[in-house]
Parts: structure tokens; sequence; C-alpha cells
């Protein structure tokens, strides 16, 4: 007898997508690029994780995806699995997901510059366009934005909560 493979939940369904039985999936990493799918996702119902055979795997949009199971044909069949979490097994997930940095465990940690001393918390760390991250940090009471790059982040001690730069002249006056 096979038991359950350890799984990782990797998204839910959010909607029925037309009345063959698609489904749209929000999913909690990226997908990587690939030639070929998984053959089979897990939906966590009646209690437990149960396998469902992938018929198709179309990526929509970053984090969307259209989803077919061989054993649901139709909108009706489909209906019940609504907002339902979908698994996949943990062997699989590095081969088909990767995880989003994330920087929020900056958050509430203390900029201390080399020449400055104690600058202020990270209240935000905020994203740009170019996909570069700033810290937005509280100094003196304004927030101030310090770019998350290597020539001012010099270290980052998370045991003490504290992250190191060196600013150039004038940053924190802008």
């Amino acid at each position: 007898m096979y038991g359950i493979p350890d799984l990782v939940k990797i998204g839910y369904i959010q909607k029925i997508h037309g009345f063959k039985g698609q489904m749209k999936v929000y999913l909690d990493y990226l997908s990587k690029q690939q030639k070929k799918h998984l053959n089979f996702i897990w939906i966590f119902q009646y209690g437990k994780p149960v396998p469902y055979k992938l018929e198709l795997w179309k990526e929509i949009e970053e984090r969307s995806i259209l989803i077919e199971l061989s054993d649901i044909r139709s909108d009706q069949e489909a209906l019940p699995l609504r907002n339902l979490e979908i698994y996949c097994e943990e062997a699989l997930f590095e081969q088909y997901f990767e995880e989003e940095e994330s920087y929020e465990y900056l958050i509430n940690m203390l900029v201390k510059d080399e020449y400055l001393g104690e600058i202020g918390p990270i209240i935000e760390v905020v994203e740009n366009e170019n996909s570069h991250a700033n810290l937005m940090v509280n100094y003196q009471g304004k927030e101030v934005l310090i770019p998350f790059v290597d020539e001012m982040i010099l270290d980052i001690d998370e045991k003490k909560g504290i992250v190191h730069t060196n600013l150039p002249d004038g940053l924190l006056e802008l």
C-alpha cells in the first residue's frame, strides 16, 4: 500500500473557467517555465489530499494558471473544487516552482550608518519598477528611502536586527 507523499501547498483554485471543467489557479510561488508540467496535483478535500491527473497547465499571467484535470469535464464537476488548496509533491517542488525573494525580514530592523550612527528603523521595503528594492526608514520623524544596493548596504546582522550602511553624503537630506 502506498502512502501520501510529503506535500507542499502551492496555491488554491480561484474560480471555474468556462464550461469544460477548466479552473483558474492562484499560485503562492512563481512557476518555472517548463516545457513539461506536473503530472499530478493534490487537492485538499474531504479532510485529506486527493490526487488528480493534470491534462492542462497553462500560465495566464504571473502566479495565475489555467488547469484541466482528467476526471473533471464540466463546470458542474469543477464547482465543488473552487477555493480549495492545491499541493504538489515536495520532491518535485524545486523542479517546477521558485520562491520569490522576500525582504519582509528587514522590517523593524535598525539602520546604522558607518559614519552617521543610528538612522532609524525600517518601516517598509519598497520595490520600484526596475525591481530594485529601497528601504523606507523612519529618520528623525520623516520617511527616507535608502537604495538596497551593495554599495550602500555593508552588512545585515539578523541576530541583532541591524542593517549596517555606508550612505553617501546628502542622501538623508533628500
